[in-house]
């Protein structure tokens, strides 16, 4: 009987130990609309590495091995909003030599084509090579950035030293309130750190 009890003790606590288990780069993936296939080789090989770390971890939670696997997502999670931020820049980019073929097929033409139908033209090329919008909750910041402030403020009492919270945002912070994803910070009285307000 006594096995039993303590057995279930172990299961129970290893149920909680895995409902606690937050994946940041799973939660980013969900939030960017991305699929696995969606990402690089080299990322989607770091993501199966990380996937059996997890499955050894579930067989046998420790907390430690759950402490390493937060840690390891929010790297993940990094490296994916990494190459969310270059998707981006190379929709831009294309999106402006896009532009550019436009203006030259423009000037090149000597309009044999009436207005409506070079219109559509235009309309179709630009629709299509639009940027991808990146999902922001609180107006700035994404979730890698959000993650890392509450992983130091939790350690902290809620708060967030100046110094720790320019270096993740890469600005300084605004005064008094500083909005990090859905996170909102107000700068402490007389001091040099900011706390969570919601």
């Amino acid at each position: 009987m006594t096995t039993s009890k303590i057995k279930n003790g172990i299961n129970i606590k290893t149920k909680v130990m895995e409902s606690n288990l937050e994946l940041t780069h799973e939660e980013l993936l969900k939030e960017e609309d991305l699929s696995f296939k969606d990402l690089p080789s080299s990322l989607q090989q770091q993501i199966r590495g990380f996937n059996l770390q997890k499955k050894k971890y579930e067989e046998n939670p420790s907390e430690n091995q759950q402490i390493r696997l937060k840690r390891l997502s929010l790297e993940l999670a990094e490296k994916i909003q990494n190459h969310i931020d270059n998707m981006d820049d190379e929709d831009d980019d294309s999106e402006d030599e896009a532009e550019e073929k436009i203006e030259v097929k423009k000037q090149n033409k000597k309009t044999d084509e009436t207005p409506k139908k070079e219109n559509k033209n235009v309309g179709g090329e630009v629709e299509q090579n639009e940027p991808r919008k990146p999902v922001v909750r609180g107006g700035f910041g994404n979730l890698v950035m959000e993650k890392k402030i509450l992983g130091i403020a939790n350690a902290k009492g809620g708060k967030i030293s100046i110094t720790d919270l320019s270096k993740i945002i890469q600005k300084e912070p605004d005064y008094p309130e500083q909005s990090v994803h859905s996170i909102k910070l107000r700068k402490v009285f007389l001091s040099s750190e900011y706390r969570i307000v919601k």
